[in-house]
C-alpha cells in the first residue's frame, strides 16, 4: 500500500484498478509471516501487496478486524473478489468458555475471501513446541539456555493451559472493571511470580498478590478476586483438551506468559546448578525486545510451514491463486 490515507471507497477502487493482488490483515505483526513466506517461497511475491487495516481511515467501526471484514464483505460476489483476501483474528468466536472449554469450530473458518485465524490470533500458531523452543534458545545468550529449554519442554503443556487461563481471567476482570486494560494481568506475571518443578508450572500466589497490589495499585480485596479468577479458569483449562487451550488463549497474552515461563525455567536450572545470581540470569531471556522475539518465532514457524510441519492459514494463499508450499492435507 503506497498511501496510508485510503478510506473504504478509495481502497476498494485500488483493489479494482490494480494489477496486483492484496492480502489485508489487521496490523504489522500479522504482516510478518506472510512477508517471510512470500519472499522465500514464491517467485511472484512482488506482485502481491500485504496491507494493514490500521493504515485505513474513514470507517464507521474503527476496529481493525471490522475494517478487514467490511472490505472483504463489500467486494464479495464482485469480479474483483479474487484480487483480495482478508485474514482476521478469530478472537473468542466459536469457543465455549464457561464451565468447560471447547472448540466448536476445530478448523479455519472461511467465507469467500475472508479467513479467520485458527485460534484467537496470529501468535497462537507459534504455540508449538518446535517453533517456540527453537526461537527461545536461539535468542537467549545464557550458557544455561538449552538446559532451560529442556525444562521448558517438560512444562509446556502446563504453560499453555496457564496462559489460556490468565487470558480468560483478564477478559473477565476487564469486563468486571477490575482491570483497566487487558494486558495488565499478563504484565504482572513474570518469572519471579512463577514456580517451576519437573513437570509443572504454577503461579506463586503470594508473590503475584504483592505484585498486583504494587503494579496495578489494587487493594487486597481486588487482588484476591484476580487470583480467584485465575484459579477458576485454571481449573477449566486443566480439564480441557490441550489444543482447546492453545487456540483459545489470547495470542499476545500467551506469547508474553510463555516467555516468562521460559525465564522461570532458566532461573530454576541456574539455581539448581548453584549459579551466583539465578534471578539476574533469568532476565537474560528478555535480552531482545518483543518485536525481535516475534520476528524470530515467525522465521522458525514459516520454515516449518514450508516443510509441512506446522499449521498456517493456507486458505489465504489459495484464495488469490497461490499454490501452497506444503502438502494439501495440512490445510484444515
Amino acid at each position: 500500500m503506497t498511501n496510508t490515507t485510503f478510506d473504504p471507497p478509495s481502497y476498494r477502487n485500488l483493489v479494482r484498478m490494480s494489477k496486483r493482488k492484496h492480502i489485508l490483515v489487521e496490523g504489522p505483526a500479522d504482516k510478518r509471516p506472510f512477508r517471510i513466506l512470500l519472499a522465500n517461497h514464491y517467485g511472484n511475491a512482488d506482485q502481491i501487496d500485504i496491507d494493514s487495516a490500521e493504515d485505513l481511515i474513514g470507517f464507521s467501526n474503527h476496529g481493525n478486524r471490522e475494517r478487514v471484514e467490511e472490505i472483504c464483505n463489500t467486494l464479495a460476489g464482485t469480479p474483483y473478489e479474487r484480487k483480495i483476501v482478508g485474514l482476521v483474528d478469530r478472537e473468542r468466536r466459536e469457543f465455549d468458555i464457561e464451565s468447560t472449554l471447547s472448540d466448536r469450530l476445530g478448523r479455519h473458518f472461511q467465507r469467500g475471501g475472508l479467513v479467520w485465524t485458527r485460534g484467537h490470533s496470529i501468535e497462537n500458531y507459534t504455540f508449538d513446541h518446535n517453533v517456540i523452543v527453537e526461537a527461545l534458545t536461539s535468542l537467549c545468550p545464557s550458557d544455561f539456555a538449552h538446559k532451560a529449554a529442556i525444562r521448558f519442554t517438560c512444562v509446556l503443556s502446563d504453560a499453555i493451559r496457564l496462559s489460556c487461563a490468565v487470558s480468560m481471567a483478564s477478559q473477565s476482570a476487564l469486563d468486571a472493571g477490575l482491570l483497566t486494560h487487558l494486558a495488565a494481568l499478563k504484565n504482572a506475571i513474570t518469572h519471579d511470580t512463577l514456580v517451576v518443578n519437573d513437570h509443572h508450572v504454577a503461579i506463586n500466589e503470594d508473590a503475584l498478590k504483592v505484585k498486583l497490589e504494587q503494579l496495578l495499585n489494587v487493594d487486597e480485596s481486588k487482588s484476591g478476586l484476580l487470583l480467584a479468577a485465575i484459579k477458576r479458569y485454571s481449573d477449566i483449562t486443566s480439564a480441557a483438551q490441550l489444543d482447546a487451550s492453545r487456540w483459545a488463549c489470547h495470542g499476545h497474552i500467551g506469547f508474553g506468559i510463555l516467555w516468562s515461563v521460559y525465564a522461570a525455567c532458566l532461573q530454576r536450572v541456574c539455581s539448581d546448578a548453584g549459579h551466583d545470581d539465578p534471578t539476574k540470569e533469568a532476565k537474560r531471556a528478555f535480552t531482545n525486545c518483543e518485536k525481535t522475539r516475534w520476528n524470530t518465532c515467525c522465521e522458525v514457524w514459516i520454515r516449518r510451514v514450508a516443510d509441512g510441519q506446522a499449521e498456517f492459514p493456507l486458505q489465504v494463499l489459495a484464495w488469490i491463486g497461490l499454490d501452497t508450499p506444503v502438502p494439501p492435507h495440512r490445510a484444515t
